[in-house]
C-alpha cells in the first residue's frame, strides 16, 4: 500500500507555474475555495497570541500590581509551589503566542500544535468546548490540511491579488467587544 489514508486530499492544482493562464485560473479557483478557511485559521493564531499574550499579562500584574503578591500575603513573596505555577502559565503564554504565529505563517507543524492547545479548551465547558471543537476542526479537517499543504503555498504565492474581505457587520461586533474588554479592563485597575 503506497498512499497513506491518513493524509489530507491533495489539491486540484498539479505542478503551479506562474507563467500559465490555465493553472492560474486554476490556483484562483482554488485560492477563492479555500480562502475563507485560511483566514479561519489565521484568525486561531490571532486567538492564540491573544491568549498567550493575557495569560503573561495576568501573571505580570499578579506579581508586580496587586498590593498582596501573587501568593496572598501582604508585602511577602509568593511560595515556591505558586512560582512554579506562575512559570508554567509564562511557558503555557509563550508556547501559544509561538504557534499562533505559526499559524499565520500556514507552518505544517502549528496544526498538531494548535490542536493540542484547542484540546486543552475542550474542558471549559460550554464555551471553550465549543470554540475547542471547532478550532480542532479547523486545524484537522481535510480543508485544513490542504491550507497547510505546500502545493496551497504555490497557489497563495501566484494569487496575491486575492484577499479575504471581513464584513462591515463583523468589524462593527469586534470593535464593541473590544471596547466592553477595555472598559471591564479599565474598571478592574481602577478599581
Amino acid at each position: 500500500m503506497s498512499e497513506n489514508p491518513y493524509e489530507a486530499p491533495a489539491l486540484d492544482v498539479e505542478q503551479v507555474a506562474p507563467h500559465s493562464g490555465q493553472t492560474e485560473s486554476a490556483a484562483e479557483e482554488v485560492r477563492r475555495r479555500l480562502i475563507s478557511h485560511e483566514a479561519s485559521i489565521k484568525s486561531v493564531g490571532v486567538l492564540f497570541w491573544l491568549g498567550g499574550g493575557l495569560g503573561i499579562f495576568a501573571v505580570a500584574a499578579m506579581l508586580f500590581f496587586t498590593p498582596q503578591g501573587a501568593a496572598g500575603i501582604p508585602g511577602g513573596l509568593p511560595g515556591s509551589f505558586e512560582l512554579g505555577i506562575l512559570a508554567v502559565i509564562v511557558m503555557l503564554g509563550a508556547f501559544q503566542i509561538w504557534v499562533g504565529v505559526a499559524l499565520r505563517r500556514l507552518q505544517p507543524w502549528s496544526r498538531i500544535a494548535g490542536a493540542v492547545l484547542a484540546g486543552m479548551s475542550l474542558f471549559s465547558f460550554p464555551i471553550g468546548t465549543i470554540i475547542g471543537g471547532y478550532v480542532i476542526y479547523l486545524l484537522l479537517g481535510a480543508k485544513g490540511g490542504q491550507v497547510f499543504s505546500a502545493e496551497y503555498k504555490r497557489v497563495i504565492a501566484l494569487t496575491p491579488h486575492i484577499r479575504h474581505r471581513t464584513s462591515r457587520v463583523l468589524i462593527v461586533l469586534l470593535c464593541i467587544l473590544l471596547a466592553v474588554f477595555a472598559l471591564v479592563f479599565a474598571r478592574m485597575i481602577l478599581g
